[in-house]
């Protein structure tokens, strides 16, 4: 779904926007989903992002901040699910670093999320 995402739009807005022209990376969630997995997968709420601009955003979005103990549980079952579809994914591919990447970064999220 991401994929085909990305292959339709090709390019990074914020990029765009700037008068660059830089490939799509990731798709970003325009509103954070935080942990809900309706919204996660909502396209109407992707945009198509370089990695500079996703993680320029991304560290201005903290993940869990003002959240209470129940949105949290929310948060980190709703990234366990995602970590396992990323890993049923990798394993239908060859090896692909960014993937691997990102599968291990969605990890580590929900590890930092689990010790709060």
């Amino acid at each position: 779904m991401e994929e085909r995402f990305l292959r339709e739009h090709p390019l990074c807005v914020e990029c765009q926007r700037e008068g660059k022209l830089t490939p799509t990376a990731v798709v970003d969630h325009i509103t954070p989903h935080k942990g809900n997995y309706e919204s996660f997968w909502y396209e109407n709420n992707w945009q198509p992002l370089c990695k500079y601009h996703h993680d320029a955003n991304t560290q201005r979005r903290p993940v869990a901040s003002g959240m209470d103990k129940e949105d949290k549980k929310k948060l980190v079952n709703n990234l366990i699910i995602c970590v396992f579809k990323l890993g049923e994914e990798l394993l239908d591919k060859p090896v692909n670093t960014a993937r691997e990447k990102e599968f291990l970064e969605a990890l580590d999220k929900a590890i930092d999320i689990i010790k709060e």
